[in-house]
């Protein structure tokens, strides 16, 4: 006797009852796929670019070689901007690779768009107001309804290099380097070159201390500091400009 197998009967319903179901399941899961990628961005994902802009580099100039100033980027006029930041680093000149380093650096930062990280990857530190050590940034304010104002000019005077000088309207305060912890010698604050020392937290790391001869040298950027709108937390302009190369003596 031969036996058939039995072939089962497919009924349309059926099919379509499947059909559904897997169309049910494919958009379940992207909608999930949709909520955790939300909850990624939103909790630790990718930050928002703020909507505040270091000055323009037409802006900055200087006098004499000694006062260095920058003048108030008005497309700073937005909720999210309180002042301006300036971050430096001090490289010895008498080694011509630290010359050739400022340069290459001042043409990265100036090309990349990474802001506050990248001078801070680069070993760049915050300058501080001498009366405020641990004060809280940012540097220069900028009252609010100053915000759309142009022509606003913020000055450092470096012609005396032991309490060099920041101003703007009435205002004036005397900055000091960032050492990263006070030291025992106020004068250890001061852009005095007899004060710098190889090793120190603001100077280049690449600076020998072995060397007899010194030509210290000091470069600053400027950059946009502000609050997101969105959330508590401080932001900085994605650029940064270039106002200030000196010599130190």
């Amino acid at each position: 006797m031969t036996y058939r197998r039995a072939v089962p009967v497919v009924r349309g319903r059926d099919v379509l009852h499947g059909g559904l179901k897997y169309i049910r399941q494919i958009v379940l899961l992207i909608l999930f796929s949709m909520l955790v990628s939300a909850l990624v961005l939103s909790g630790c994902g990718i930050p928002r670019i703020p909507n505040i802009s270091a000055p323009d580099p037409a802006a900055v100039g200087t006098v004499d070689n000694e006062r260095f100033w920058f003048e108030h980027n008005v497309a700073n006029d937005v909720d999210e901007f309180l002042g301006y930041e300036v971050y430096y680093k001090i490289f010895d000149f008498a080694d011509e690779e630290q010359e050739d380093k400022l340069k290459r650096e001042r043409d990265q930062l100036e090309e990349t768009a990474a802001g506050v990280a990248a001078l801070e990857n680069r070993a760049y530190r915050r300058l501080l107001n001498r009366d405020h050590l641990d004060g809280r940034p940012p540097l220069i304010p900028l009252a609010a309804d100053r915000r759309g104002e142009s022509g606003i000019r913020f000055t450092i005077d470096m012609a005396d290099l032991e309490n060099p000088d920041l101003s703007w309207d009435e205002q004036s305060v005397t900055v000091a380097r960032n050492l990263d912890e006070e030291p025992e010698e106020p004068d250890r604050l001061s852009f005095d070159p007899d004060f710098i020392e190889a090793g120190d937290h603001d100077v280049d790391e690449d600076v020998g201390e072995e060397e007899e001869v010194r030509s210290w040298w000091v470069a600053m950027y400027v950059l946009a500091y502000g609050t997101d709108v969105e959330e508590p937390v401080p932001v900085h302009s994605p650029n940064v400009t270039f106002f200030l190369e000196m010599e130190l003596f």
